[in-house]
């Protein structure tokens, strides 16, 4: 998504995502009033993940929480409280990843999911890799809080799915040096570089791009595999569905693919075991395009998954391949002229 693009809303991060810093606070004994007010929340809507808080709104309560809790790495410490459960239906997804790469595409293509003020990417070299995370274009600037919750995040979020703690080899913050950075090394493992950097930077190994994810018990696995492929399958209400015809298996097709983004025709062709050229002409003749069809299994699921309680918005863009919630959020009104939140309220969820 381009700077253009993000500067038509405003800056924004998730209660979710941000939710560990509350934690952190909570568990030190101390009151979130304070912070609630700061973030316009209140103690009623901690349940609801997916409401969007002001990113500066953040960087003021990473401050005022230093604050209150005496604690001058208070960002360093609530990014180690993230977990899987942070990031909802993402987090499943992550855990269904064989390797590390696999990892990094899904964190580059929804990270805007969860808040739409910086962008990672990753650059690749012969031996070295680079995580880059940065500000867009006129957003306001972060501090040294918010750059350490992030960091520490992610390394929890990798150390959870790796089963072990990867260590990068360098990290680059754009903020000063605090005082006193023992418990920033201890934690990360690596040198650590303020100041100086445009943006932060991870450098690490490029093998770990390659290295196997945490080996679950293998029975366990492949009940809860099934047990997924159950709720899946109830939530997308294809059971007893007709697979003879070449449009309905492309719809289950694309079903399957969602989740990991709208999957391109070649690859529908592909797996159904047929040309491009044969796979359009057979949906030609069943009066329909690819697009087209496309379009219309995210709205069949968009309206079903929207009914279900216990689903996220943010969940039900990344069902549907969706990389922002902007994005869900203009197709559904193209679909049904009504946005997702009146859609849900109007079903009575």
């Amino acid at each position: 998504m381009s700077s253009a693009e993000h500067t038509r809303e405003p800056y924004y991060l998730t209660l979710g995502y941000v939710a560990p810093l509350l934690e952190a606070v909570r568990s030190q004994g101390k009151p979130l009033d304070g912070l609630l007010a700061l973030l316009g929340l209140s103690a009623g809507d901690l349940k609801r993940s997916d409401l969007r808080l002001s990113d500066r709104s953040v960087t003021q309560a990473f401050l005022l929480a230093a604050e209150i809790c005496q604690d001058p790495n208070i960002g360093l410490h609530a990014g180690q409280g993230m977990n899987l459960s942070n990031i909802g239906i993402l987090g499943h997804l992550l855990m269904t990843c064989t390797e590390m790469s696999q990892v990094m595409a899904l964190h580059t293509r929804y990270q805007t999911l969860f808040g739409n003020g910086a962008l990672s990417d990753y650059q690749l070299a012969t031996e070295q890799a680079v995580l880059s995370w940065r500000r867009v274009d006129e957003a306001p600037a972060f501090c040294r809080h918010d750059y350490e919750f992030n960091l520490a995040g992610w390394a929890s979020l990798i150390r959870n799915l790796a089963g072990q703690h990867l260590r990068p080899d360098l990290i680059e913050f754009p903020v000063p040096r605090p005082g006193n950075i023992e418990e920033q090394r201890r934690y990360f493992g690596c040198e650590i570089r303020y100041g100086g950097s445009d943006c932060m930077r991870v450098h690490f190994d490029r093998k770990l791009l390659e290295h196997a994810l945490f080996a679950r018990d293998a029975t366990l696995q492949q009940a809860l595999d099934a047990a997924a492929r159950k709720r899946l399958q109830d939530l997308q209400g294809e059971t007893g569905e007709d697979m003879d015809s070449v449009p309905a298996r492309t719809r289950h097709f694309v079903r399957q693919e969602l989740m990991h983004g709208p999957p391109p025709i070649k690859k529908a062709a592909s797996t159904l075991g047929l040309s491009v050229r044969s796979l359009q002409r057979q949906l030609d003749a069943a009066g329909i395009t690819y697009k087209a069809l496309l379009d219309d299994v995210r709205q069949t699921l968009a309206e079903r998954y929207i009914t279900h309680a216990d689903l996220s918005l943010i969940d039900v863009a990344l069902m549907l391949g969706f990389s922002n919630q902007s994005s869900f959020q203009r197709a559904f009104k193209r679909w049904t002229a009504r946005t997702p939140g009146e859609f849900r309220h109007l079903k009575g969820v």
